[in-house]
């Protein structure tokens, strides 16, 4: 604040805009993993309950929104002690946790894990290598080793979430860097704003002519208070030479029209719409295909983060079947639909590619954005259905058609 246009005794009145925080939260909302797939349906069964089991429907959702905010987030792999079956996710912030890369396969060579006791203020430090995980205490100013996993993955058992990550920086930057400067200009521009409403927008009332006695009242001959004489006496003042002058307050739509224009620069930024920033486009609601078509660049956008975030997710599930069970199997991520089609449209659409043998009924699960858990639902009512074994039986093959040329 310069103070020019707010005077510092009206500081208390400083708006802060949180556009920043819409920019991540408005990505952050369409990236909902949904599953994993590598070929084996036993396989991926096991790393949806190992995703559940570990709570990650919420803890991913942070993980997102650190990579959003850092730049880079990180997502440690290790055993349960209290149940060796089960792998334990951990989500950590790069505050608390610092790798050290391979510069020439963009891989892991260590990690370093701080944590402090909030109880004790006892200091610990786990080191992550690619081959054992060795975790240490600090007493009197030395450290000490208190556990040891010798797992023999041969890779860090730490996978970093990037975002924006470049070819050179593998470490990624905050969503919100384009946007932090238009930000600043919208906190002055609306404290501007709150200030001009104390102070101009209120009408004002002048006395012109009146002298100090005609504000003393009549019956105690003592100085009436100013919001009685402002309320009462101003409008029946006995000085026939005195006026009262009244000024309209002022129009504020120079502030308003301000910040609508940063609004339409953080869209262009960023692809957010802009009634996502609370600006309606032509001061009536949109109509659906108009918000759907708004909406296109923001949804690329989230599918570009699933691309990325989804690469990293797949890399967890590899490592914990590996440290787990033992099995190394390809595994590629889902994630819902990160578009906002109506449900209606999309099921009218699925049902069409069904009904044509393109997709099969499992296919159309997944188009309709369903998780593990519903899918394995409706999977065992339908084994178990008379009806829907000849409903099946029913849909004629399709049709093959016959070369061109050829005559029937």
């Amino acid at each position: 604040m310069l103070g020019l246009a707010t005077p510092p005794e009206m500081q208390s009145l400083q708006t802060v805009v949180n556009w920043c925080r819409t920019t991540v939260d408005a990505l952050a909302e369409r990236l909902d993993v949904s599953g994993f797939r590598t070929g084996d349906p036993g396989a991926d069964e096991l790393l949806w309950s190992w995703w559940k089991r570990n709570d990650m429907v919420v803890a991913s959702d942070a993980a997102h929104t650190e990579a959003l905010v850092q730049g880079i987030a990180f997502v440690v792999v290790g055993r349960d002690p209290d149940e060796p079956s089960v792998p334990r996710y951990t989500v950590e912030s790069s505050e608390a946790l610092t790798v050290e890369f391979d510069q020439f396969g963009r891989h892991l060579r260590a990690a370093l894990r701080r944590y402090i006791e909030p109880e004790t203020g006892e200091l610990f430090v786990t080191l992550y290598g690619p081959n054992v995980t060795r975790s240490y205490q600090q007493r009197h100013a030395r450290w000490h080793l208190v556990d040891e996993d010798e797992h023999r993955l041969g890779v860090v058992p730490v996978v970093p979430v990037v975002n924006r990550s470049r070819v050179t920086d593998w470490f990624g930057e905050t969503e919100m860097k384009d946007v932090m400067t238009i930000v600043d200009a919208v906190c002055r521009t609306a404290t501007n704003l709150s200030a001009a409403s104390e102070t101009l927008a209120v009408p004002s009332r002048y006395v012109i002519g009146a002298s100090r006695d005609d504000f003393v009242d009549a019956e105690t001959g003592e100085p009436i208070p100013v919001w009685e004489g402002y309320l009462g006496r101003l409008n029946a003042l006995s000085n026939a030479e005195a006026r009262v002058v009244q000024l309209d307050g002022a129009s504020l739509e120079n502030f308003t029209k301000t910040i609508e224009l940063y609004g339409k620069v953080v869209s262009s930024l960023t692809g957010l719409p802009v009634h996502y920033l609370g600006i309606s486009p032509n001061g009536n609601p949109s109509s659906a295909d108009a918000i759907r078509s708004g909406e296109s660049r923001h949804v690329k956008r989230a599918e570009r983060k699933q691309s990325g975030f989804g690469s990293a997710w797949s890399q967890v599930s590899d490592i914990a079947l590996r440290l787990v069970a033992g099995a190394q199997l390809p595994v590629s991520t889902t994630w819902s639909d990160a578009s906002t089609p109506t449900v209606a449209a999309k099921a009218d659409a699925v049902v069409k590619l069904v009904q044509s043998r393109i997709l099969p009924v499992e296919g159309a699960w997944l188009e309709l954005g369903y998780d593990a858990d519903k899918r394995a639902l409706y999977r065992s009512l339908m084994s178990g259905d008379p009806l829907q074994q000849v409903l099946e039986s029913l849909v004629p093959p399709p049709r093959e058609e016959a070369p061109r040329g050829a005559v029937e």
